[in-house]
């Protein structure tokens, strides 16, 4: 039935592209496809869709307009026929092993190897010891081997894996820990966000599955990951078939971007401190009951503030005041990457300006003077209590743990943080406009202790007017 539809149907859009252009007003649902489907007067297409609610003509949305109404969390998205899964796999044992299955590569195969407990020795303590040391539980298995995917789709593998239908794997551990593991769904959204924005295949095979009504509910969720991320995997499918929108790395989070016909002028990017993320560290925290709560101040409140089109973006990584194993990222390390990730996004295309935070002003100090293409464009920073010369209390972390770099490098006799302080002095004059805000109302610390963990004069660079909170 649907096949005899599509024909009548796709002549029908040609009549309605000359309509369009004669005629402002929407007269049907395929004039209102027809505009969602070539990116013209969206919002107006997509307010009549939800309006009439047409079940039969919408089998001739593209990709791009299927990715619209999920960024809109329209209710249309119920109403659109999606590709059915393969096969279902309800036990979260088997859906393990399916993504221990999946075949990419020698070092994903010896990861999944590193996974797997090996049977030990009773007679021997050590094999027990090495037994017990080695096993995880499932969930941590889970996450460890999805950690590893959204590291490997970074760099492709797209087309193989929907191929192994993993998109259908991907949806079956969405609905499983979305209640119950954070770190499981939000890993789930990285891979696919990473999927998507590798080419048209990718793209189309995604917004055409069972997750396409999935992401619309996630786009107006209580949950902000969700509604983040949900954003980012319909940008990054968009980009693959529109030059004017750029994908998103792992690390890269669009907060804001205005609407198709409003080009940014300017970027504005948010890199926050340590143990921070995009996910909290710019809420608002002031008391509920006197104001409205936003779950993003810089995304609730600068595009209505700053009359000017801007896109605002986000930095998130991990950071942490203890190292135990793993890889351990520097500053350096860290600036590499996300020069690498920013400039992937269009950053430097257009004016920047930065806002950071804590640590975040050191990572911003050291891209600026790693990556000149981005300090050409740069045209101000706000630094908000950055450890221009360390932090007091850092010298308490190594009390009874081993601290990380991350809390080495804000010691006050961090020699990193030392040079890349004169390193910056440097190249001062190349950014117009430098701004230092320092924190001066006492915090609880460590050890029972009060006190400013970035005191005022480590907080100002030298530069411009300091300002006080």
């Amino acid at each position: 039935m649907r096949m005899r539809l599509v024909a009548p149907l796709s002549l029908g859009t040609l009549f309605a592209a000359l309509k369009c252009r004669r005629d402002g007003k929407i007269q049907d649902s395929v004039q209102a496809i027809t505009m969602l489907n070539q990116n013209k007067n969206t919002k107006a297409a997509m307010e009549y869709l939800e309006r009439t609610k047409p079940d039969v003509e919408l089998c001739i949305m593209n990709t791009q307009a299927r990715f619209r109404l999920a960024l809109r969390g329209s209710s249309l998205c119920k109403r659109t026929a999606t590709t059915s899964a393969k096969k279902s796999i309800k036990s979260v044992g088997m859906l393990e092993d399916a993504i221990k299955r999946l075949v990419i590569d020698d070092e994903w195969e010896e990861t999944v190897k590193w996974l797997i407990p090996h049977i030990y020795d009773e007679d021997d303590p050590s094999s027990y010891k090495y037994f017990l040391k080695r096993r995880r539980s499932q969930d941590q298995r889970l996450n460890r081997l999805l950690s590893q995917l959204v590291v490997k789709t970074e760099i492709g593998y797209g087309r193989e894996l929907i191929n192994q239908d993993i998109l259908t794997l991907l949806l079956q551990l969405c609905i499983h820990y979305r209640e119950t593991n954070r770190n499981i769904c939000l890993n789930v959204l990285k891979i696919l966000a990473n999927i998507v924005a590798q080419n048209e295949y990718c793209a189309t095979a995604v917004a055409n599955s069972e997750w396409f009504p999935v992401l619309a509910s996630m786009a107006s969720s209580q949950v902000f990951e969700e509604v983040l991320m949900t954003e980012k995997i319909c940008n990054n499918g968009l980009s693959v078939f529109d030059s004017t929108r750029k994908p998103l790395k792992t690390n890269v989070y669009e907060l804001f971007r205005p609407d198709d016909d409003q080009p940014p002028i300017i970027d504005l990017v948010l890199i926050h401190g340590i143990r921070g993320s995009v996910f909290w560290t710019w809420r608002e925290k002031d008391n509920p009951s006197k104001t409205p709560r936003t779950r993003c101040w810089p995304r609730s409140w600068l595009p209505q503030d700053v009359p000017i089109p801007m896109r605002i973006l986000a930095i998130d990584y991990l950071s942490s005041l203890v190292h135990f194993v793993g890889v351990v990222e520097t500053v350096s390390t860290r600036a590499q990457k996300f020069a690498v990730e920013l400039k992937t996004a269009g950053v430097g295309d257009r004016p920047v300006l930065f806002i950071c935070h804590s640590m975040g002003g050191l990572l911003v100090k050291r891209i600026l003077l790693d990556d000149p293409e981005i300090r050409r464009s740069t045209m101000g920073i706000l630094f908000m209590a950055t450890p221009h010369r360390g932090s007091p209390y850092a010298m308490y972390a190594p009390l009874g743990v081993r601290p990380s770099d991350d809390v080495k490098l804000l010691h006050q006799q961090s020699a990193i943080n030392r040079q890349l302080h004169q390193d910056f002095l440097k190249i001062i004059d190349t950014v117009p406009v430098i701004s230092s805000v320092a924190e001066t109302e006492k915090a609880s610390l460590i050890m029972h202790q009060k006190g400013v963990l970035v005191p005022p004069e480590s907080a100002y660079l030298e530069r411009g007017t300091p300002q006080y909170l």
